[in-house]
């Protein structure tokens, strides 16, 4: 799940926008009910269950520590221990975090323009880091994190979710975005390959 151990110390330097705990505790209680989200939080550790519970601004940077304890508790209770169902997570969450006028927008936008704003869209939520889109064209990109590093998990399936929801809300089809390189697996950075018509 956390990938190469020996980067967990720079992860965990990380912060990211408080808004992703909102998006969780949505999830939880989605699949839980409001008293299994209670019993859930009640297992974590108390920074982890305090900011699941009561969540500082959605806006507020925090750091990364909480959110990845929770992460964990939900791929290993919910998921059965398999991080490839942390992208449906992801898609899910991205979903309910883009309000229906900015869905308008993305659809008259079209693919090549959300793909060229993945930086901004990257930085909106994770420190340091940027994700930038190269190689574009009317049908393929690559895209390629500059500058920071991100657990196994998320660089493998949540990233790859959100660019999926972003090309989904375009009116994309067919869209297949993967991993192709990860510093987890000793490549000099992390890049994922995305296709769709």
């Amino acid at each position: 799940m956390l990938g190469d151990l020996a980067l967990l110390p720079t992860i965990l330097e990380n912060e990211v926008k408080a808004l992703g705990f909102e998006g969780r505790a949505r999830y939880l209680t989605g699949r839980l009910g409001r008293t299994g989200f209670q019993a859930f939080a009640a297992r974590l550790s108390d920074r982890a269950r305090r900011s699941l519970l009561d969540p500082p601004l959605a806006s507020a940077w925090v750091n990364f520590a909480p959110m990845l304890e929770i992460d964990r508790a939900i791929i290993s209770e919910l998921m059965g221990g398999d991080p490839a169902q942390f992208k449906t997570m992801a898609m899910d969450v991205a979903r309910a975090d883009v309000a229906s006028v900015y869905q308008f927008v993305l659809r008259l936008a079209g693919p090549s323009l959300v793909l060229k704003r993945l930086s901004v869209t990257y930085s909106a939520r994770v420190r340091p880091g940027t994700l930038v889109a190269e190689q574009l064209t009317d049908k393929s990109a690559v895209g390629r994190l500059v500058g920071g590093v991100i657990p196994w998990y998320t660089c493998e399936y949540n990233v790859a979710g959100w660019i999926a929801v972003g090309l989904e809300l375009t009116g994309a089809k067919d869209i297949e975005v993967r991993q192709t390189h990860c510093r987890h697996r000793g490549d000099d950075g992390c890049r994922w390959s995305v296709r769709w018509r």
